[in-house]
């Protein structure tokens, strides 16, 4: 409670809004469907003016992704859950994705052509002799970039890896006794994605993606929820945007013509809207994401190899090959943030509500309640 009143000062500085009026809102939207806790009334700032009752009433916090991933039968959490099955899944389809050289202490079966590597000693020996760098790292099973590395390449020596953007040479055999092992599934080796060149100046030559949502009808046609835009700064290797605690960004994207409506950075009381990336200085203003149509009929496409995950997140990369689909999220993956965030409207609008009532899913429903 002292930090809430901490942030209720805070806030009442910028709106004027009473601090008993936040206390009793924050207490009120606690409860379903909403779900908020009461650090996230701040974290959207849901007491600025702007917004009436009702659209507060539509932001849902992480207490209520259980009640949304209802949409998604329990099945089809494996194509989240381990990214070598997915990988599988769109090689099939012949839709975009990274390719994938080698997967590490991973036996999933396979129709990928990725080497097999089954113990510390072969990964030494395939990343000294074999491998083709640059490589992206990342765990079969693992979120928000955590445990992911850039491998640029090897020393003179071939007894160093050169890793990320900084130029850290560390030997083989170091890096690879130090790698975790995420619910004993292993690691993927990527060959790297370079950005689009409509994009590269403006982050720096670093990668950027989006988070697209789609919703699946009960016929199974799919149809696009909202789309953003992650923006990573030239000291990161990922996009992820973790809070605003790794200082990158996000975007508002127009679904209809990928036009960036909003950019942000920070999180909660501190956030802020930017006119220009904060390293290259390049402004994102009349800014049209590349190849906007490929992105949707590739997300789409790839929506429908999935009728039973009814509300979908992918993460799509734009790069000079065009966009390139990197994994399928749960919403415990920034499902119920990102979107809120940035967007500055709530998750539960007429058209989810709707999809929710056609598809005959418990658990997301409004009540009826009045402004204090």
């Amino acid at each position: 409670m002292g930090k809430f009143l901490k942030d209720a000062r805070e806030a009442r500085k910028s709106e004027g809004v009473p601090i008993s009026r936040m206390l009793v809102e924050a207490f009120m939207l606690r409860s379903p469907p909403s779900y908020l806790g009461l650090s996230e009334y701040f974290d959207y700032r849901l007491f600025e003016k702007r917004l009436s009752w009702q659209d507060k009433r539509r932001f849902v916090g992480w207490r209520g992704e259980d009640a949304l991933d209802r949409c998604n039968h329990h099945s089809c959490h494996v194509y989240a859950d381990d990214k070598r099955i997915l990988a599988s899944l769109l090689e099939d389809a012949a839709l975009p994705h990274p390719l994938l050289a080698a997967v590490y202490l991973n036996s999933t079966p396979s129709n990928l052509t990725a080497t097999r590597l089954d113990s510390p000693d072969e990964l030494v020996t395939w990343l000294r002799v074999r491998a083709e760098f640059p490589l992206f790292a990342k765990p079969v099973h693992a979120g928000f970039g955590r445990g992911a590395y850039l491998l640029q390449g090897l020393d003179t020596t071939k007894r160093k890896l050169v890793l990320g953007q900084t130029g850290e040479e560390v030997s083989i055999e170091d890096w690879v006794s130090g790698l975790s092992n995420p619910a004993g599934k292993g690691y993927l080796f990527q060959a790297a994605l370079k950005p689009h060149h409509r994009l590269a100046d403006l982050q720096c030559g670093r990668l950027s993606g989006l988070r697209i949502m789609t919703l699946q009808s009960p016929e199974g046609e799919p149809s696009i929820y909202r789309a953003i835009w992650k923006v990573p700064r030239q000291f990161n290797i990922i996009d992820n945007f973790e809070s605003g605690t790794l200082g990158n960004l996000l975007a508002a994207v127009d679904i209809d013509d990928g036009r960036v409506l909003r950019v942000i950075q920070g999180y909660g009381l501190s956030l802020k809207s930017l006119v220009c990336h904060p390293d290259s200085g390049i402004s994102f203003s009349n800014l049209i994401l590349p190849d906007w149509c490929e992105v949707k009929d590739t997300v789409l496409k790839a929506a429908r190899l999935l009728p039973q995950f009814g509300f979908q997140h992918w993460d799509v990369a734009l790069t000079d090959q065009g966009p390139v689909l990197i994994e399928i999220n749960l919403f415990s993956a920034g499902g119920t943030e990102l979107s809120q965030l940035v967007e500055g409207r709530g998750l539960l609008e007429p058209r989810l509500l709707a999809y929710n009532q056609q598809s005959g899913l418990p658990g997301i429903s409004f009540k009826k309640y009045k402004p204090c």
